[in-house]
């Protein structure tokens, strides 16, 4: 199997079962019904793409047949009705081939679909004998010779064959070359596209990017299939993935440009972010910690800590230093948030439940980590 046609194959298969799970575990059904359909987009656009090739070339074909008065070099003959005995058939027109003048020679010869003839004549032209997928009989080659071997095989034969066109032993002819690239590459962006409908359908909240969101599906999809990862151990792995993004934020303030808007916009992310993490861990702690989850949420806990001064400080770095454009008001109150924050313990919530579990737990679940899906749509803490 191919690389391209491997692609085309598991990325589908992948982001339909993908979507499956998605429609039975998130609220909603529009993304991850995208998510499916961009999957079956995938599996059927390289063969599509062939398949387009072939009857553009048939239709290029008949047009130029349409305006030419003269015969085409290539010609197709297709028998009305099918042969009922292919090797004996093919036998038969050896036969009558080699009983008759005009013509070199006749072998068998193997072909990607069956057994045909080659008859040479002139020297080196030579014409075909085949039988199509439907059984009937069609002989191809340059126009002229063919059309006498043709003859001969109505002559000899209870057979009569027909012009066409269009040659049912062409085949579709895969995507080559330099179009092969370009065409992986669509793939890889449509699966991608697919990835980030259900990443995105399945946390809608704007204070992370698709790519971020994808780790929370992918941490919810652990704890659905792996035995040995509860709920608690989901809450805490998100919480250790918000505190890390959040740690970035201190970085990306240092970067940003001077405007007090993208600044301020940075502040109530991390704001977001933080509310995020404290609301996982107290999700977390609401459970029977065992001694190594407790310790994993504490060392999480700290980090936030750490994560929220840090911004706290780089906000202040801007405000200080910057020559910033606009009012500050909004800034300083996101900085004097984070500030805060940093000196209040996790354990004290600030709201009733994160926005990033999806669902609450399972009564009486045994190894905790079942959850039932929010009731509705308004039940989706992100919508």
């Amino acid at each position: 199997m191919n690389k391209l046609r491997g692609l085309s194959l598991g990325g589908p298969v992948l982001l339909l079962v993908a979507s499956a799970w998605a429609l039975l575990r998130y609220p909603g059904w529009v993304p991850f019904a995208v998510a499916a359909t961009l999957g079956l987009v995938v599996a059927g656009l390289p063969r599509g793409i062939a398949s387009g090739k072939l009857w553009l070339r048939r239709l290029w074909r008949r047009l130029s047949d349409v305006r030419s008065d003269e015969p085409l070099r290539d010609a197709t003959f297709v028998s009305d009705a099918p042969v009922e005995d292919p090797a004996a058939e093919l036998s038969a027109i050896a036969e009558a081939v080699r009983g008759a003048d005009g013509f070199d020679g006749v072998r068998r010869e193997a072909f990607d679909d069956g057994e045909g003839l080659v008859v040479t004549h002139a020297g080196f032209h030579s014409s075909f004998v085949r039988l199509t997928g439907r059984g009937h009989l069609a002989v191809t080659g340059a126009s002229k010779r063919t059309r006498r071997l043709v003859d001969l095989i109505e002559a000899a034969r209870p057979h009569s064959l027909s012009d066409r066109t269009n040659n049912p032993l062409r085949r579709p002819d895969r995507v080559r070359g330099a179009p092969r690239v370009f065409l992986a590459v669509l793939l890889v962006a449509l699966l991608l596209v697919g990835a980030g409908a259900i990443a995105n359908g399945a946390y809608p909240a704007d204070a992370y990017t698709s790519g971020e969101k994808a780790v929370f599906v992918v941490i919810d999809a652990r704890a659905d299939v792996h035995p040995g990862v509860s709920g608690t151990d989901a809450a805490l792995s998100k919480a250790e993935f918000v505190v890390s993004s959040l740690e970035e934020e201190a970085v990306e303030v240092a970067w940003e440009s001077n405007s007090t808007d993208l600044l301020a916009e940075h502040g109530q992310q991390s704001l977001r972010m933080s509310e995020d993490a404290r609301a996982l861990l107290a999700d977390a702690r609401d459970d029977s910690l065992s001694a190594a989850q407790a310790e994993r949420a504490d060392r999480i806990e700290a980090d936030l800590h750490e994560a929220e001064a840090a911004i706290a400080a780089a906000l202040t770095r801007r405000i200080e230093r910057s020559p910033l454009e606009g009012e500050t008001t909004e800034l300083r109150h996101a900085r004097d948030a984070l500030r805060a924050a940093a000196d209040r313990p996790a354990r004290v919530r600030t709201r009733d439940r994160s926005s990033i579990r999806v669902g609450v737990p399972v009564t009486g679940s045994p190894d905790g980590k079942g959850y039932h899906p929010a009731p509705s749509r308004h039940g989706h803490p992100w919508r």
